[in-house]
């Protein structure tokens, strides 16, 4: 219990970040629906190139779905989102780059908004089982985004000061990162479990 409050104090201190977070998370999904809206293709196009990934990068993620390995199908998914959606494209850059990782949120939300709307008349209804995976996901992703803002907020001139707020910020991505793996790995099992077991039937 101790090492459960310790990983989520970060996330209690700071809820009313994290709740900013969320709504400009959110508000880059709706963004990504309205740009749907006015140009449905957008939505064909971005299927076909998330398709086209799929079958040349992240194939050996689509051998292990396609073969029903759950098990490899778990751990394969939730490296690829910790490491290619989280720590490489949120947190890394985010060393150096302040607020690089807020930019990355926002851009994943916008796309995710254009993949899963409803009004493109590209996106398979039967994927919809799918919205609780990037709900879950989503959360994790902005957990991360959360620990960018921790990181170089607030924007201080005195470099001291800033040096001492970046190491505070970088002790902090260890609880951050903590309740980040938690979210992926279940956002993984229920996945590997929705796309072997439950699409196939629907």
């Amino acid at each position: 219990m101790d090492l459960l409050a310790r990983v989520f104090r970060p996330l209690l201190e700071h809820r009313r970040e994290l709740l900013y977070m969320n709504l400009l998370y959110i508000g880059a999904i709706l963004f990504g629906v309205v740009l749907t809206a006015l140009d449905p293709m957008l939505q064909r196009t971005l299927l076909e190139a998330v398709g086209q990934s799929f079958s040349t990068g992240l194939a050996p993620v689509v051998e292990a779905y396609s073969q029903g390995q759950l098990a490899q199908a778990i751990v394969l998914t939730f490296v690829v989102n910790l490491f290619a959606g989280s720590l490489l494209v949120i947190t890394a850059p985010s060393l150096v780059l302040p607020f690089w990782g807020l930019f990355m949120g926002v851009y994943r939300g916008v796309m995710w908004g254009i993949i899963f709307s409803p009004l493109g008349g590209f996106f398979d209804q039967r994927f919809l089982p799918h919205l609780l995976t990037g709900l879950i996901e989503g959360e994790a992703y902005v957990v991360a985004m959360l620990g960018v803002w921790l990181w170089w907020w607030p924007v201080v001139s005195d470099w001291g000061e800033r040096w001492r707020h970046w190491k505070e910020g970088l002790r902090l991505q260890v609880p951050i990162y903590g309740v980040v793996i938690l979210l992926l790995a279940i956002a993984a099992i229920y996945e590997a479990i929705e796309v072997i077991y439950l699409l196939p039937r629907s």
